[in-house]
């Protein structure tokens, strides 16, 4: 028989009192605390580059009573940000775009994401949970990334990770059924149109859901389905392109009408390392490489222990989508911090209310 939750709690409580399990935990908040100090000094109340391209338009069309779906649903810079879209005009409608309060949305999302990390591997080892939580903090609120603590536009990239690792969760508790399928397919299909690294997601969904159990032809046609239909809504009527604003000299630039090998692997390993090191791509392509062999050597050692086999679609759903990519590249580096203004200064300035007249 198991516990009751009385006696867990209790049991919680009492681990939690031991000096060093409480140090640990202190420990782990230590970097949350770090980045809500930041925010706070660093933290603009003016919109940012992609608030006056993108999120000035949803505030004003807020303002103006003519908001309707499509402007949920429309890219930006071939990007599907359905719920960075939602929470703007939520706060246009309820704090007149007060853009400090905005960015609070970042660490929120990501504490979020850093539990549901812990109760995957909770899922897996108890102990293990525990030992990750500090490193596991301190890379969730590192301050490397900057743009995305203080910018509430950047939430993007924090959405695709929640709703990635709320579909892992939904997959690895409770039994194998249709409806949990496709709850796990809704938490996918939202994470794919929260931004344009969402489509990473798709192969990924039904290899790791084959893994979890759901094995039957019926259950894998209906993951490719899903990923299918997702994938072909994002495309459609949209640009896929990662492109240089012309403010970062080493950043490579790629397009899917010009994609070599050698551009293609560039920046797979520059997006893979830049978390740390934002000053030079030189060395986020060395910290990538370096990156790539533990993963092949530790992956090699727990795949001859038994561990990999039996937990592969920990290591295939979360290798699968780092959500890290691209936290602060060098083209970002020279606006952090600053605040920016447009031709559209008069619709929404610092700490003042939000008017959509005189635009």
């Amino acid at each position: 028989m198991s516990e009751p939750p009385s006696s867990r709690g209790q049991a919680l409580w009492q681990g939690l009192a031991r000096p060093g399990v409480l140090l640990w935990v202190l420990l782990g908040l230590v970097p949350v605390m770090l980045a809500v100090l930041y925010m706070d000094a660093y933290g603009q109340p003016s919109p940012y580059t992609d608030d006056w391209v993108h999120g000035v338009n949803l505030a004003i069309e807020v303002k103006e009573g003519t908001l309707g779906w499509d402007d949920f649903t429309r890219t930006y810079n071939g990007h599907r940000l359905i719920f960075t879209n939602l929470h703007i005009v939520a706060f246009a409608a309820l704090t007149e775009w007060d853009l400090r309060a905005e960015m609070w949305i970042n660490p929120l999302l990501i504490g979020l994401n850093l539990v549901l990390l812990l109760i995957l591997l909770a899922g897996e080892d108890r102990r293990l949970a525990f030992l990750a939580w500090v490193p596991f903090s301190a890379l969730g609120y590192m301050l490397y990334q900057e743009l995305n603590l203080l910018v509430g536009h950047q939430s993007s990239w924090h959405f695709v990770l929640t709703f990635w690792l709320a579909a892992l969760v939904t997959l690895r508790y409770g039994q194998v059924s249709v409806a949990r399928l496709a709850l796990a397919a809704f938490w996918l299909v939202c994470g794919v149109f929260s931004f344009g690294t969402g489509p990473v997601l798709l192969p990924m969904f039904p290899v790791v859901a084959w893994s979890l159990g759901y094995r039957r032809s019926a259950y894998i046609v209906a993951a490719v389905l899903v990923c299918v239909g997702a994938g072909v809504l994002y495309l459609a009527d949209t640009e896929i392109a990662v492109e240089d604003s012309g403010a970062g000299s080493d950043f490579e630039t790629i397009a899917l009408d010009a994609v070599s090998l050698p551009k293609l692997g560039n920046f797979t390993l520059t997006f893979l390392g830049n978390p740390f090191s934002y000053q030079d791509a030189e060395v986020a392509r060395m910290v990538a490489v370096l990156g790539v062999l533990l993963l092949v050597v530790n992956g090699y050692a727990l795949w001859r222990g038994g561990w990999l086999r039996a937990r592969a679609w920990l290591w295939l759903g979360l290798v699968g989508y780092s959500g890290r990519g691209r936290c602060a590249q060098p083209d970002w580096r020279a606006w952090t911090c600053l605040t920016r203004t447009g031709p559209r200064s008069s619709c929404a300035t610092a700490r003042q209310p939000f008017r959509s007249g005189g635009c």
